[in-house]
């Protein structure tokens, strides 16, 4: 039976309204711990992570897994030194909340062999990538190849690009039990600037209805 993740995009520094606090309740009404990523950003890199510094870490239960969420997109079309120290940039940001990433979604750019080599470098295990336009993607966790990372190949990171589907997105709110019973893994995503806490105990209680297991990205590789 496949695994779920549910990761959180912490996106709300820019947005007025934060709702970690109604998520988190959420998912210890149902006893299974979420994936936190980080937004970090070039046009804005410190302002998630110091919102969550100062306002939220403290609230998500350490069994939780807080993560980096990379958006690449003011670098896709520059030189790799740019996304490489977008990269090292976010590890010290979370390094300052005395986070040491090891989950990461990569967001506003595709995954290429700059990106895999650097995130291996600071550590990452597992990145979320589902942006391959054109491109069919192995179901489930796999290691990319580096010239090819659409196909399994020897990289040390594991890459989910899919099945991967947005909380808001699901028709009727339904979780796709059979898509995730295909698949050794998939995640379910959801951003904290959006009060999605009842979608997500709907999702949830299918979740245990279906015995879907909740991990987080990083225990998720391991089984």
């Amino acid at each position: 039976m496949g695994l779920v993740v549910i990761g959180v995009q912490c996106v709300s520094a820019s947005a007025g309204k934060c709702y970690a606090r109604e998520l988190v309740s959420t998912a210890e009404e149902f006893n299974v711990p979420l994936t936190w990523l980080i937004g970090v950003s070039s046009h804005d890199p410190m302002g998630n992570a110091n919102l969550y510094r100062n306002e939220y870490l403290h609230r998500i239960p350490s069994w939780h897994e807080i993560g980096l969420l990379l958006d690449l997109n003011n670098g896709v079309n520059t030189a790799d030194r740019a996304r490489s120290d977008l990269i090292r940039l976010g590890k010290e940001i979370l390094k300052q909340c005395h986070v040491k990433p090891t989950a990461c979604w990569v967001t506003g750019g595709q995954l290429d062999e700059t990106v895999i080599r650097r995130l291996e470098d600071v550590g990452v295990l597992v990145a979320i990538a589902p942006e391959a336009p054109g491109a069919a993607i192995p179901t489930g966790l796999y290691h990319p190849d580096y010239k090819a990372p659409n196909q399994s190949g020897d990289a040390k990171l594991y890459r989910l690009g899919a099945p991967v589907f947005g909380l808001a997105d699901l028709a009727d709110g339904k979780l796709p039990v059979e898509a995730c019973a295909a698949s050794s893994c998939t995640v379910i995503w959801t951003r904290d600037d959006r009060d999605d806490s009842q979608a997500l105990g709907h999702v949830l209680r299918e979740a245990r209805d279906a015995d879907l297991p909740i991990r987080v990205a990083t225990a998720a590789i391991r089984g």
